[in-house]
């Protein structure tokens, strides 16, 4: 771009997809074990995997029919809990949205007197979120990494899950946060000095 000096211009694009997580019965003790077992601190609701069920007429689930409808929309919107109706869904086999992120590294020389020059320097580290404040994001479901979606126990004559709200009275699919730190733009300048 000026003259002898060297022009250097560099982008470097990372896509991953997102952190995995897992959907679970909030109910510690439910099936077994004791808190202590279930329980290995306190924002962890426990390890027991979710029941997707087939449908609002699936014979092993019951509860309150307005939850069950609700929970039933929630698995319909969501494209991992609906892949799994009927079953018991695995251990981390959702994961939180695709990751994209662009690096830049620009650099100039100047040339300050024969034989001498001083290299500028410019790296952006997430480009896109420097850009739009909605880019370049990591969304992620916190550890221990489980969403609990209904409150469990089982009917007197062990053939059903009941399930109730958990917290809320409708039922809700995973909701990521988002992870600050690995999200933002970072900026550094540099200078060099050649001879």
């Amino acid at each position: 771009i000026w003259g002898e000096n060297k022009t250097r211009l560099g982008l470097v694009y990372t896509g991953r997809s997102g952190r995995n997580f897992s959907y679970i019965f909030n109910g510690t003790g439910t099936f077994g074990g004791s808190i202590l077992a279930d329980q290995a601190s306190p924002d962890n609701p426990g390890p027991n995997l979710f029941y997707v069920p087939s449908g609002l007429t699936d014979s092993l689930v019951t509860g309150d029919p307005a939850f069950l409808a609700s929970l039933d929309s929630t698995i319909s919107g969501d494209s991992c809990l609906s892949k799994y109706r009927g079953g018991i869904i695995p251990r981390n086999a959702c994961n939180t949205g695709w990751v994209n992120q662009i690096n830049m590294h620009f650099s100039q020389e100047v040339e300050v007197v024969p034989g001498h020059k001083v290299e500028f320097i410019l790296d952006i580290e997430n480009l896109g979120n420097l850009i739009n404040s909605n880019w370049g994001r990591l969304d992620a479901i916190f550890q221990p990494s489980n969403v609990p979606l209904a409150d469990v126990a089982i009917s007197g004559d062990g053939s059903q899950y009941v399930l109730s709200p958990s917290g809320s009275v409708t039922a809700t699919a995973a909701n990521p946060n988002i992870a600050r730190i690995p999200s933002a733009y970072r900026i550094q300048f540099g200078i060099r000095y050649k001879f």
